[in-house]
């Protein structure tokens, strides 16, 4: 996905950012034998995270595309609240 960082953005802080976004949810991925619903709240709860790092750094056209607000595992039944910038 090609993205548009907002003018004045420092590359190397975008670029540091989505490296430590994309380790992070790695990492969730790799942990462990959680049950769905923990490991969905974690999910849910990084990317309120990542929109927040990333959305002083993203056109807020392409952080919905990346990051969307409204994303389909908040309305998987779980009770979770949609992710929020």
């Amino acid at each position: 996905m090609l993205i548009n960082p907002i003018a004045g953005t420092s590359r190397n802080a975008l670029h540091s950012a989505l490296t430590d976004l994309r380790l992070a949810v790695a990492n969730l991925q790799a942990g462990g034998q959680r049950p769905v619903p923990e490991r969905a709240s974690a999910y849910l709860e990084w990317v309120n995270e990542a929109r927040k790092r990333l959305r002083n750094q993203l056109r807020p056209a392409d952080l919905e595309r990346l990051l969307p607000s409204h994303h389909p595992a908040s309305s998987a039944g779980s009770g979770l609240t949609p992710a929020r910038s």
